[in-house]
């Protein structure tokens, strides 16, 4: 009994070291697979990268829109805005062209007593054809609500880094493109000219603000833009678009330039600079007192600029 109880413990004994070298022998067989299986570190992304680029897959193909972390707000002058600037320009710049090329046309084929006319005041066509083009581009963005956004920004800028102690100067400056002032002014050369016996000099300074004053009214009940409400300002009569200052003053301190030019040519370079100083100055002021927007005081001033230039150019071709 006792032998038989020792046998059955070695058969035991036996079979356990059998089912311990069984399983060793099989664990080395099977490391090699699992070694070779295992992925490379390089190729495929941890756990928690691997369920949050699934996640992201997932999204994206049920039509979600997934933020990006990693993209941050967009720079205030992009690409894309400054090549859309450069686009303009380029289009407005073929449009003079062309303009000037269909004039030049006329001018030779039926009216060929302008051509050295034409030639000698080449710069005064381009000149009113630049402005023209820019006030109507301006006005479409107006008309089209494209200038609002640099309309804002501008006018914040120019509140913020102008001091408040000068707002006295520059009301003063605004005051000399109100009618109060440019009446006056004009009505009193333009009786010195016609005692000077000076009639053309005396229509061009006479007749370049009237006509200012009659396009002001006019797009002004047209437009109807809103003023600015950034800031607490001054209260004006009629719409913002556009600035009946700056463009009575751009008309007639060019007609005045014009003028001084055929009286005293050598003063022909003070008189030019005088008149864009005196123009820029009031179309400043009108920002800086935040009662128009910049749009309103360009294409004011391209406006402005152009009807004494359009009229010189009109009488020197009605006179051939």
């Amino acid at each position: 009994m006792f032998c038989t109880v020792i046998r059955s413990a070695e058969r035991t004994n036996h079979a356990e070291r059998d089912t311990r070298s069984s399983t060793v022998h099989c664990v080395h067989r099977a490391a090699p697979a699992r070694l070779n299986s295992q992925p490379d570190s390089f190729e495929v992304p941890r756990a928690g990268n691997r369920r949050s680029m699934d996640t992201t897959q997932a999204e994206q193909g049920a039509g979600r829109q997934v933020p990006r972390c990693d993209a941050g707000p967009p720079p205030p002058w992009e690409a894309p805005v400054i090549f859309e600037l450069f686009e303009d320009m380029v289009k407005m710049g073929f449009i003079v062209f062309c303009l000037h090329a269909v004039f030049r046309a006329y001018v030779h084929w039926r009216q060929p007593t302008w051509s050295a006319l034409l030639q000698r005041r080449r710069l005064a066509v381009v000149s009113v054809l630049v402005l023209g083009v820019l006030a109507l581009k301006v006005t479409e963005d107006v008309l089209g609500g494209e200038s609002g956004p640099i309309d804002r920004a501008i006018l914040v800028f120019v509140h913020a880094h102008v001091s408040t102690a000068l707002t006295a100067v520059f009301e003063a400056i605004t005051s000399s493109g109100s009618a109060y002032a440019l009446v006056p002014l004009v009505s009193a050369a333009t009786i010195a000219l016609v005692c000077g016996k000076r009639r053309y000099e005396a229509s061009l300074l006479a007749a370049s603000p009237l006509i200012g004053a009659g396009l002001v009214y006019v797009v002004k009940t047209l437009v109807g833009r809103a003023r600015p409400e950034l800031w607490a300002s001054q209260w004006y009569a009629g719409s913002s678009f556009p600035s009946g200052h700056t463009l009575a003053v751009a008309a007639t301190a060019t007609a005045a330039a014009l003028v001084v030019t055929r009286l005293w040519p050598a003063a022909h370079r003070y008189a030019v600079v005088a008149a864009f100083v005196w123009t820029i100055l009031v179309a400043l002021s009108r920002l800086v007192l935040g009662v128009h927007w910049p749009t309103d005081v360009l294409a004011a001033a391209c406006i402005g600029a152009a009807i004494p230039l359009a009229l010189s150019l009109g009488f020197a071709f009605n006179r051939r």
